[in-house]
This record gives structure tokens, sequence and C-alpha cells, in this order.
């Protein structure tokens, strides 16, 4: 059972994060991830890979390739020996009482001997000692199955060089984890006056005017009365009040505009321009846009009509179905990996009104069960290996039951899915559904990070780091948006108000995690309360 091995495909940091080695072990240790994993990469093949945020796909499902053909070849294995066992008692060579004891010696040896190559991948490739932090280079088995098409495409996919992410579903983020907190806001944008303006009135009355600077005010909606005349009194205060407004008016921006000033203050706010002692770690900030991902196909067509990037999305329209928006993608992975927090930024114009959306996700550690790799003794030594006989000795009857166990649930589940084949639902007068082409979801549904997602943090910096950077990020974001608004002549009342209330509601926020509530306060922004996630066990 020798595991060959080539290179990684993605970036040097995902290919050998922690999170990738982990995900790798869970491969072996868990046989739901693992089946998971090749039905949502290799069986259903025609749907995108959602993004890989921190982890490289490919290694994963190499090596849970590789732990599925360690099982085939123990039930291989044990299968052929049981017919040549059943051949020899019909010649006569066995009699009853040999055969059922070798039937059951050999299904004992061939758990025996996978349960031995699963321990020693485990020990000698995805194991950490201590002072070999660097032991984990990212390679993954070879496999027929994994072949350069497919190493191609999740690479491609993962890693979103197009800048496109096509997702499946309902919720855009998909690959981001679990939704924390979000918050909206639709801002007039109105041109910024000058402080001094508001006394404008009472200047006027002290001073009179002449009717040409009275229509001057009159066009900043001040209406004041002439009075006797040509003003004579302190004439400059007037006439600067004036002039300032005339160079604060209202400068004309896009989005795009708006994006590409809020991608580069992040950058140096939280990157580029602080000291190295002070910068965060493992940040990115990238230009992302999410779009529906459905295929109209004939019902009978061949692998390469499923395989072909044929999406009926041909429109950038924002109100269509198939419709692509832009969010400005900021991501901090901690943890090496473990612990990845996603805020996605948006903007829209839509008349005078600016609308901007943020909202936050998070990738939680991994599974707690994928951590054994790191508990396990350094090598397969022959104790260990008596001890491993013994415990499977012990627990023989129900090695012995778990076959059949093990049919009966294909048994349910192929019945499950004859019940279920052929529901249709067609709603039309004429039933005319069986005539039209069949609309396949291909976009991404979940990533297999999000399958490897604990319920709990394991640690309780892990679950402040949350807070941490998210209000980090969040406090900068604010202070980018008011910075480009003002550098273009937008009043800023409005938004300073909302600023306000979204920072002093950081801490104000109902706590939820799956099916369970926690320590905190709701988030109120108008009408709406949102959720932020922060762990523990206190049940809803």
């Amino acid at each position: 059972m020798t595991v060959h091995t080539v290179n990684g495909t993605a970036g040097p940091d995902d290919t050998t994060s922690n999170a990738t080695r982990l995900m790798c072990a869970g491969a072996y240790l868990n046989a739901v991830f693992r089946k998971n994993v090749i039905k949502e990469l290799v069986t259903d093949r025609f749907r995108v890979v959602a993004p890989a945020y921190g982890y490289d796909t490919v290694a994963v499902l190499g090596h849970a390739l590789a732990a599925r053909n360690l099982r085939r070849q123990q039930l291989g294995g044990t299968a052929l020996g049981i017919i040549v066992l059943f051949v020899l008692a019909f010649t006569g060579l066995l009699n009853v009482a040999a055969t059922v004891l070798a039937i059951v010696w050999l299904a004992w040896a061939g758990v025996y001997l996978r349960r031995l190559a699963t321990l020693d991948v485990l020990m000698s490739r995805l194991k950490v000692r201590e002072n070999e932090r660097e032991s984990f280079n990212g390679q993954y088995p070879r496999s027929r199955t994994l072949d350069a098409g497919l190493v191609a495409k999740i690479t491609e996919e993962q890693l979103r060089n197009s800048g496109i992410v096509h997702y499946g579903g309902f919720t855009p983020f998909v690959g981001a984890g679990i939704p924390m907190r979000d918050w909206t806001n639709a801002q007039l944008i109105l041109q910024a006056r000058p402080a001094d303006l508001n006394g404008v009135r009472e200047l006027a009355k002290s001073v009179g005017i002449g009717a040409g600077v009275a229509a001057k005010l009159r066009d900043l909606g001040i209406e004041i009365d002439t009075g006797s005349g040509a003003y004579e009194a302190e004439p400059g205060t007037l006439t600067q009040v004036v002039t300032d407004e005339d160079e604060r008016r209202l400068i004309p921006f896009t989005v795009k505009d708006l994006l590409d000033h809020t991608h580069r203050q992040l950058l140096d706010d939280l990157r580029e321009q602080v000291p190295a002692e002070v910068r965060i770690s493992g940040l990115t900030v990238e230009r992302r846009r999410y779009r529906r991902a459905v295929f109209m196909a004939p019902r009978r067509r061949g692998r390469a009509e499923r395989d072909a990037d044929a999406f009926i999305s041909r429109t950038d329209s924002d109100d269509r179905y198939d419709a692509a928006r832009e969010y400005l993608c900021v991501q901090i992975g901690s943890w090496d990996q473990e612990l990845v927090t996603s805020m996605f930024v948006g903007f829209d114009l839509k008349g005078k009104t600016l609308h901007s959306e943020f909202y936050t996700y998070l990738l939680t550690p991994i599974n707690g069960s994928f951590h054994l790799v790191d508990r396990l003794p350094d090598s397969l030594t022959a104790p260990f290996m008596g001890r491993v006989a013994w415990e499977m000795i012990k627990g023989s009857p129900g090695l012995l039951a778990k076959p059949f166990v093990w049919l009966i649930r294909k048994a349910r589940n192929a019945w499950r899915r004859a019940r279920r084949t052929g529901l249709v639902v067609d709603s039309s007068e004429l039933r005319l559904a069986r005539y039209a082409m069949k609309a396949r979801d291909r976009g991404a549904l979940r990533s297999i990070r999000e399958m490897a997602a604990d319920e709990d943090y394991h640690h309780f910096f892990q679950q402040t780091d949350t807070t941490k950077y998210t209000q980090v990020v969040e406090r900068t974001l604010l202070k980018a948006i008011e910075t480009f608004l003002r550098d273009h002549n937008v009043d800023l009342g409005d938004l300073q108000m909302i600023q306000a209330n979204i920072v002093s509601n950081q801490d104000n926020s109902e706590i939820q995690f799956g099916d369970r509530v926690e320590s905190g306060n709701i988030v109120n922004n108008g009408n709406r309360s949102y959720s932020i996630n922060t762990g523990g066990s206190a049940k809803k």
C-alpha cells in the first residue's frame, strides 16, 4: 500500500497550511467527510469548485481518494479471499467449520491491514512532530481519478484567478462559512456646506445684501430678503462664504471609484503603511464578482457537454437572475488558516443615493476529531501493532456486524432515492416541463472546508480574535468611506450619525451559533437586527 506523491498546486502558504493538513488527515479519520469531498469534487464534477480560503482543495481530494482506495482494497481482497475459500469448501478441501473460521480471520485481517496502512500514512506524512513544524509539504497521493484535467479545473476555480465566483443556491458568499454580522446603509448624496454657512442668515440681516448675492444664497437653499440694497458692513465675510460654497460643489463619482479608494485604503491602513509588529498577517483584500451559474442542457448529453463551461449568464444587468455583482472581499486567515474571517463590502449608486453593504462570515476551526493525527505515536512499532491487534480482537463482534449494517443502510438509501425519482414540479396548464431543457445549478454550493468546520471554538482567544478582526476592519472601512465622500464634497451628516450607531452597537450583539444563542446584545440599524457568532454551548 505504498502512497506515491506529486506536488501540490495551490499557493505555498495554502498548500502547507494547518487547515490543509488537518483536512487531509480527516479524509482518513472521518468516512462521512471523505465521501462528501469525493461527491462534491468528483461525482459532481459538473459543479464549480468553491473558493478555497486558506487551504488546497487538490491535496485534500488526493488523500480522500487514497483513503477510499484503501477501503476498496480491503473489501476487494476480502471478497476475493472468500470466493477462494468457498471454492475450496465446494471441492472438499475445507470443511464447514474451517471455512467459517477462515472467513472470519480473513475479514479481520483485511480490517487490520487497512488500519495499519492508515496509521502509517497519518504518522509519516500528516503528523507534525515537535520541532518539525514544516514537515508537511502539501504533497498528495497519486490517483487515476485525479487526472491532470481535474487538477487544472480545481486549481483554476479554487483560486478564482478570473475574479468571478459562480455560486449556486441562494447565498453568493459560498465557501466563507457561517454568517456573523451585517449592516446596510442608504445615504443621500448631498452637497456639503461650509461649517459657518449656518450663520449666513444672521449675518445677512445685520449687513444687508444685494440681489446678486441673495440669488446666490437662494441657489444654496437659503431664502433671505435683500434688505436696503448692497451690503456695506464686513462684505468680505459673506463673499468668502459664497466663494467657499462655489469651491465645494459636489464632485461626481462612480461605484468603481469608491471601491478603488476603499481597496487602497484598507491595504494601506492595515498592511502596507504600518510597522511590521502591528501589521495584520494573513490579510488579503480582493475584488470579486458573484454570479449565479445555471447550465441549460439537453436531456441527453455526453461527458464533454457535462463538463463544458457553458453558463446562461450573459449580462451584467443588476436585476436579472444571472446578474453579477462586485464586492470587496477582505479576508484574515489566523491560527494558521484554521480560523478565517471574511468581510464583504459592496456599494451601489441609484439616483442620488449611495447604498453600502457589509457582511461578515466565519470559517470556524477544523473538526476537533481531525486533530487526533497529532496525538498518534511517531511510528509503527511492534508493541503498538500488537495493541492494535488486541483492540480489534476485543471489538470483533462489532466489526463482524459492520458489513451487515452497511448493506442495510445502502438498501435503505437506494429505496429512498427510488421514491424521489420522477417527481417533477410542473404547475403549467399543459405540463410543458417535459419538453423544456433541464436546468442544472452548476454553481458552487459549499466548500470542503465548510464540511470540515467544527461547531465550537477550540480556544477562548479564537473567539476574541474573531471579534477583534471584524471591528478593526469595520472601523477602517468606515474611515475610508468618510474620507472618500469628504474629498468629493458630500455632506457627511447622515454618514456620521450612522457610523456612530454602528460603532456604538459593535459590542451590543446577540450571539447566534447554529442552534445556540450566546451572551451578547442586539445590533440594530433601522428596523433590522443582526447576529454575531462567538461560540460557547448555551442552548437557544
